[in-house]
């Protein structure tokens, strides 16, 4: 990308760029269907459980986010999915405890193999922050289970507005007093980048083969778009970012 300036500023995508969020969700499955059985005329792997849940949250977010409705928490939006495929495929019912105690694998998920060595390295190159659907007690208390050295936890709540609304990116670029051209978002998932891109920010594609747990199952390999960086992982990226500053 031509005439950008070198970048300053680090934004990231979480569940999926940084962390693994199918093993963590898959295992909380794992339990539910063991605790509460499985209808037999709707037999479910824990695997495809976890994919039709992280597919209703970012259906919701993506929906709220485009036509700019009024903003509920993330943790409202993950137990109502909770709750339908729990209707959907559990024999037992569940109770809202329960559901809020289920839910709490989102904010304990494993960080790639590469994240936290790459995000200090990164780090050493400006300040990096979230910017994710997440709220902020769910990347803080990510943060804490898997060690990620933000500077800062960004994103939806602070525009109270989920990606890929404009003012989720561009409120976050403000908090790191810095110009949109100056900050990367980073994302394994084009279109959040590609809605980055039209707001002016640089962008960094981060190829997660194994985020929906098997290959073939919805993860981005192939570039579609055009990006500031291209990275097979996060150490890659903070050497392509430590040349793009000399």
């Amino acid at each position: 990308m031509p005439d950008m300036p070198p970048p300053r500023g680090f934004l990231f995508d979480v569940f999926g760029t940084v962390c693994d969020w199918h093993t963590a969700l898959a295992g909380a499955a794992t339990q539910l269907l063991q605790d509460y059985g499985s209808i037999a005329t709707k037999p479910v792997s824990a695997s495809d459980f976890a994919r039709a849940w992280r597919q209703r949250y970012a259906q919701e977010t993506q929906r709220r986010g485009s036509e700019a409705l009024a903003w509920i928490s993330l943790t409202e939006i993950i137990s109502e999915a909770l709750k339908e495929l729990a209707q959907a495929h559990l024999m037992q019912p569940i109770d809202d405890a329960e559901i809020a105690k289920r839910i709490g694998c989102w904010r304990r998920m494993q960080p790639w193999p590469d994240s936290v060595t790459g995000l200090l390295q990164i780090k050493n190159l400006g300040p990096i922050a979230t910017c994710s659907n997440g709220n902020f007690a769910d990347m803080q208390a990510l943060a804490t289970f898997a060690n990620l050295p933000w500077n800062q936890i960004l994103g939806a709540e602070v525009a109270h507005f989920y990606k890929p609304h404009r003012e989720t990116y561009l409120q976050s670029v403000a908090k790191l007093d810095l110009l949109p051209e100056e900050v990367v978002m980073v994302a394994s998932h084009q279109a959040d980048l590609a809605r980055a891109t039209s707001l002016g920010l640089q962008t960094a594609f981060v190829i997660r083969p194994l985020e929906f747990g098997s290959p073939g199952m919805g993860e981005e390999t192939e570039v579609t778009g055009k990006h500031t960086f291209v990275a097979n992982d996060f150490i890659d990226l903070a050497k392509q970012l430590a040349a793009a500053q000399r």
